[in-house]
C-alpha cells in the first residue's frame, strides 16, 4: 500500500502533537519520582481510565482479536471479555485500597504489608521479574506486531521498521514521564477509536454490509462456544470463564493498571477511573475489531497467518486520506502502550532495586535521570525479544498462564491476615515450575482448561501449606496496614476490630451490578450490529439500570467509614 501525500501530512500532524505534549511536559516530570511515575498524584477519574484504555490498546490488539475471532469465531473474544469480571473486582473491591496505600509501585506494597528479610526479598524478585521478563515479553509482542503492521501497511522492511518506532517511543517516554503519558493517552485513545471505528464501517461495506456478517455460519456469529469448537471448546471456556479472570497475576488490578490508580488525585476517581476503563475497553473498544475481523472472514476466508488480516484490510481497502488516519491510529496504538510499559518497568528497577537496595540516598532528580536510562534499557531487551516471536496470541496465552497460579494470593493478602511474605514466593515460584511441566506435559490448546486448574489448584496448594507452616506477620504491622487501606470484611481476625471486619455485602452488591452492568452493554452493543436488535435494546436498558445500581453503591462506599 503507498501513502498518499495527504496520508503523509496526516501523519505528520499526529507525531507534532504528541511531541510537543511531551516537550511541555518534561520539567513537570522530572521534579521527583512520584511525578515522573505517578504524575503527582492529581489524575481525575476520566483521564485514569482513559489512560487504562490507551494502555492496553496495543499495536497487538487489533491483530490478537483478529486471529482469535477468526479461528473460534465470535466466542474467541472471550479471551478478552473474561477479563470485565476481574476489571469489575478491581473497580469494587481494590482500587480504594490500592489508592489509600500510597504506594509508587505493587512491588512497594510488599514492604508495607510484610516485614522482614522474606519482605524485601519478594520485592526485589517481583520488581525485578515484572521489570524484565514479564513487562518484555508485553512489549515484545507489542514490537513484534507494529513491526509487522507497518510492513504490510507501507511496504517497508523490519530491520528499518523497529528501530524507527522503536526510538520515536522510547524519546519520548523518557521525556515526558507519566505527565505526559496522561496528557497524550486522551488525545491518542481519541485517535485509536476513531481509526478503528472508521476501519469497520469500510471492511463491512468491502464485505457486503452488515449482512454479510450476519450470513456467516451459526457457529462464526455465536456469543457461546460450542463442543465442536477448535479454539475455545465449551468446557475450556466454562474453566476460563470460572477461573482464569481471578487466577491472573495482577488480579487485584496492580501492576501497569496500579501505576495509573496511583495517579488517581482521590480514591472515588481510582474507583469510577476503572468503571470507565470497564466501559472503554469492552463496550467501545472491542467491538470495531471484532466487526473488521468478521469482516476479513468473508474477505480472506484463508491466510497463511490470521494475524495478516487486519493490517491486510487497511492496505487493501482503506482510500488515500484515511491510510493516514490508520497510520496514525496504529502509531497511537503503539506509543501509549509502550510508554506505559517503559515506565512500570523503569518504575520497579529504580524505585523498588535501585533506590530500595543500591542508592538509598540520592537527591529526586538523580533517581529521575536513573529511570530514563532504565527505560532505554528496558525497550533495548524488548526490541530483541520482539525478533524471536511468531504468535501474538500464543504468546498472550502463555504469559497468562505463567501467572495463573499468583491471582489467589494476591487477592487474600488485602482479606486474610494470615498470609505472609512466603505465601507470595511460594505462589511465584511453584507457578512457574508447574506451568513449565504443564506446557511440556500437555502441549497444544486441547489441553487449556486442564493446565490452568492443575496450575491454579497446584500453586494454591504449596502456598497455602506454606502459609501455615511460617509464622504470620507481627500483629502491629498488621494492624497499621489495615488502619492504612481500611479493607471492608475479610478474615483479620486478631488484627481488626469487630466493627473494622463489617460485612462486604454491599460490595458484593455493587459487583454483580457492574458485572450486569459491563456484559449488558457489550452485548447489547453486538446485538443492535448483528442481531436479533430486539435483545440488544433490552440488554441495553437493562446495562443502564445496573450502572445506576453499581455507581450509587459505591458513592456509598466512601460516605460511611470503613
Amino acid at each position: 500500500m503507498k501513502l498518499a501525500p495527504i496520508d503523509f501530512v496526516i501523519v505528520g500532524v499526529y507525531l507534532t502533537i504528541v511531541v510537543g505534549i511531551g516537550v511541555f511536559f518534561a520539567r513537570r516530570a522530572s521534579r521527583s519520582l512520584a511525578d515522573y511515575f505517578n504524575a503527582g498524584r492529581r489524575m481525575p477519574w476520566y483521564l485514569v481510565g482513559t489512560s487504562m484504555v490507551a494502555t492496553t490498546l496495543a499495536a497487538d490488539t487489533p491483530l490478537a482479536i483478529t486471529e482469535l475471532v477468526r479461528q473460534g469465531g465470535l466466542a474467541g473474544a472471550w479471551y478478552g471479555w473474561a477479563m470485565a469480571l476481574g476489571t469489575i473486582t478491581a473497580a469494587v473491591f481494590f482500587a480504594r485500597l490500592w489508592r489509600r496505600s500510597g504506594v509508587l509501585t505493587d512491588a512497594e506494597l510488599v514492604e508495607l504489608r510484610y516485614t522482614g528479610r522474606p519482605a524485601a526479598a519478594l520485592r526485589a524478585v517481583r520488581a525485578l521479574y515484572l521489570a524484565l521478563p514479564v513487562n518484555c515479553l508485553i512489549l515484545g509482542w507489542v514490537i513484534f506486531a507494529m513491526v509487522r503492521i507497518i510492513e504490510t501497511i507501507m511496504g517497508l522492511p523490519p530491520e528499518f521498521v523497529l528501530p524507527a518506532v522503536l526510538a520515536l517511543a522510547v524519546a519520548y517516554a523518557t521525556v515526558s514521564g507519566m505527565w505526559g503519558v496522561f496528557a497524550t493517552d486522551a488525545f491518542q485513545t481519541v485517535v485509536k477509536i476513531t481509526g478503528l471505528v472508521v476501519l469497520a464501517c469500510f471492511a463491512v461495506s468491502r464485505a457486503g454490509g452488515l449482512g454479510a456478517l450476519q450470513a456467516l455460519p451459526e457457529g462464526t456469529r455465536s456469543f457461546t462456544p460450542s463442543s465442536e469448537s477448535a479454539l475455545l471448546p465449551f468446557e475450556i471456556f466454562l474453566v476460563y470463564l470460572g477461573v482464569q479472570w481471578w487466577a491472573t497475576r495482577n488480579a487485584d488490578g496492580g501492576e501497569y493498571i496500579g501505576l495509573k490508580l496511583f495517579s488517581a488525585r482521590s480514591v472515588p476517581d481510582a474507583q469510577f477511573g476503572v468503571v470507565w476503563y470497564a466501559v472503554c475497553e469492552y463496550v467501545i473498544k472491542m467491538w470495531p475489531i471484532i466487526i473488521t475481523a468478521l469482516a476479513s472472514i468473508v474477505l480472506y476466508p484463508a491466510l497463511a497467518s490470521d494475524y495478516e488480516a487486519f493490517p491486510r484490510m487497511i492496505a487493501d481497502h482503506m482510500p488515500i486520506g484515511l491510510r493516514g488516519l490508520m497510520v496514525a491510529t496504529m502509531l497511537a496504538a503503539f506509543m501509549s502502550t509502550v510508554n506505559t510499559h517503559l515506565s512500570w518497568g523503569a518504575s520497579y528497577l529504580v524505585n523498588d532495586l535501585y533506590k530500595r537496595f543500591v542508592n538509598k540516598d540520592a537527591d529526586e532528580k538523580h533517581y529521575v535521570r536513573m529511570s530514563r536510562v532504565a527505560m532505554v534499557t528496558i525497550g533495548t531487551i524488548a526490541a530483541l525479544v520482539s525478533l524471536a516471536l511468531h504468535s501474538v496470541a500464543e504468546t498472550w496465552k502463555l504469559l497468562l498462564a505463567l501467572g495463573s497460579g499468583q491471582g489467589l494470593v494476591v487477592l487474600m493478602r488485602w482479606y486474610w491476615w494470615r498470609v505472609n511474605a512466603w505465601s507470595e514466593i511460594a505462589a511465584m515460584s511453584s507457578s512457574a515450575v508447574i506451568t513449565i511441566l504443564c506446557y511440556f506435559a500437555l502441549p497444544g490448546d486441547a489441553h487449556y482448561a486442564l493446565r490452568l486448574l492443575l496450575i491454579v489448584g497446584g500453586s494454591t496448594a504449596v502456598w497455602v501449606t506454606v502459609t501455615f507452616l511460617t509464622a504470620p506477620e507481627p500483629i502491629e504491622h498488621l494492624r497499621a496496614f489495615h488502619a492504612r487501606v481500611k479493607p471492608r470484611g475479610g478474615a483479620w481476625g486478631p488484627v481488626a476490630s469487630k466493627a473494622a471486619r463489617e460485612s462486604a455485602g454491599r460490595d458484593l452488591l455493587a459487583w454483580l451490578a457492574g458485572v450486569a452492568f459491563v456484559y449488558g452493554a457489550t452485548f447489547g452493543v453486538g446485538m443492535l450490529l448483528l442481531g436479533p436488535r430486539g435483545g440488544g435494546v433490552a440488554l441495553l436498558a437493562g446495562a443502564a439500570v445496573a450502572a445506576v445500581v453499581m455507581l450509587r453503591l459505591l458513592r456509598r462506599q466512601e460516605e460511611e467509614p470503613a
